[in-house]
């Protein structure tokens, strides 16, 4: 095969290559959102899903699929921080964004540094039908704001392994429905005072009189 023919097989491996993967794609003003290269559709998608791969910043347009009930990134190479637009998925049910401060197994070839840091926006505070809410092993800062007490239908709270600090609001005791608490390896003081619930409690050095 001569070069000039190699050189022209090339060009198009490469061109389709960017096909694939939604390089370039330009998306439906007003019926799809750009989110990671890849159009989705606002009235349809309904779970958004991804595990070890390299994903960057979660773009502020995630907030625009409005009919979300499902978001997991595990061990994604996420950066940036949290978007408070993700406030305005009101259908939201689940919402799992975890293991994003850890290198990938050694087995699997690749190496993923992830740095997702800053605050946990207190627009979470809007999710009403939120259930699970897991942001373990991030590099999440701040406090805990009072408004999570407005998720009443959460019945599991992880946010073990980042930078949490402050007092765990005695308002948590109010999610009646709350199960599974996790908050371990942060930089919380004080007590937890106020719980009356009955939970399977990790909370690392804290000391834990519940009263």
């Amino acid at each position: 095969m001569i070069p000039m023919q190699k050189q022209n097989i090339k060009y198009i491996l490469f061109f389709y290559l960017l096909i694939i993967l939604g390089f370039g794609e330009d998306c439906i003003d007003d019926e799809e959102v750009l989110l990671w290269n890849i159009c989705y559709n606002i009235e349809e998608t309904t779970e958004i899903n991804y595990s070890y791969t390299s994903l960057g910043e979660i773009p502020s347009s995630i907030g625009s699929l409005i009919n979300l009930n499902y978001i997991h990134l595990s061990d994604c190479g996420l950066s940036g921080q949290i978007p408070p637009e993700i406030g305005n998925l009101e259908n939201l049910t689940s919402l799992q964004i975890y293991d994003n401060n850890l290198n990938l197994p050694d087995s699997l070839g690749m190496n993923i540094n992830s740095n997702l840091t800053g605050e946990i926006p207190v627009e979470i505070g809007n999710l009403f039908n939120l259930r699970q809410l897991d942001l373990r092993n991030n590099e999440l800062s701040g406090v805990l704001f009072t408004e999570l007490t407005n998720l009443i239908n959460l019945n599991t709270l992880l946010l073990s392994g980042n930078q949490i600090e402050g007092q765990i609001p005695s308002e948590i005791g109010l999610l009646h429905e709350l199960i599974s608490l996790d908050i371990g390896n942060n930089q919380f003081i004080g007590q937890l005072n106020g719980l009356k619930l009955e939970l399977d409690l990790k909370v690392g050095a804290l000391d834990t009189d519940i009263k």
